[in-house]
């Protein structure tokens, strides 16, 4: 009894934080070239006026070669993990005011961008089953005046893809996009 109140109580917290609106100002010296973006796959985005638009692998790499600031999100439609990260990113940036860059992984226009790309970003690699640092997706990525200032891979640590394979639940809701909204923080001005 003592724990569902516990939890009941947790929930109404987060709920009662998460209405609040907050904003942040990202300036990015970068002028992106975006390209129109095709949300039809992520069946879990139902927002038909999302706060993302989709730039090329190349474009976001100029984020990096040109010391620009925004926020960075790195997946593809046929992984489970991006449908369920992508509504949440989603949520987030709107509900703080700001733009999400979608860079579609399947899309990587030449095995030379895709190598930048990687020595771009490899500070935010994670160790994969085979004990080696590799790209991981969904990755957001939070830059500022051209520097990784943070990075969060996959979803929350208590989804169980086992268990929870249809839908984060609104604990792990709540708990992804305060991630999100953290990372937006460390980019903004």
């Amino acid at each position: 009894m003592k724990k569902g109140l516990l939890v009941l109580l947790a929930a109404v917290m987060m709920c009662g934080c998460s209405t609040r609106k907050q904003s942040a100002v990202i300036t990015n010296s970068v002028s992106l070239n975006t390209i129109t973006a095709d949300f039809s796959g992520y069946t879990f985005l139902t927002d038909s006026s999302p706060s993302v638009q989709q730039i090329t692998l190349q474009e976001s790499l100029r984020m990096f070669s040109e010391s620009g600031s925004g926020i960075l999100y790195y997946g593809k439609t046929d992984c489970r993990w991006c449908q369920l990260a992508l509504p949440e990113l989603n949520t987030a940036a709107k509900s703080m005011g700001v733009t999400v860059y979608y860079i579609n992984v399947e899309d990587a226009e030449n095995e030379s961008s895709y190598n930048d790309l990687v020595k771009a970003i490899e500070s935010t690699f994670k160790t994969n089953t085979s004990g080696q640092k590799a790209f991981m997706i969904p990755s957001v990525i939070a830059v500022k005046k051209g520097t990784i200032v943070d990075s969060h891979l996959s979803l929350v640590d208590d989804f169980n893809p086992a268990n929870d394979m249809d839908r984060l639940d609104y604990i792990q809701s709540m708990e992804l996009q305060n991630v999100y909204k953290e990372l937006i923080r460390k980019a903004a001005d």
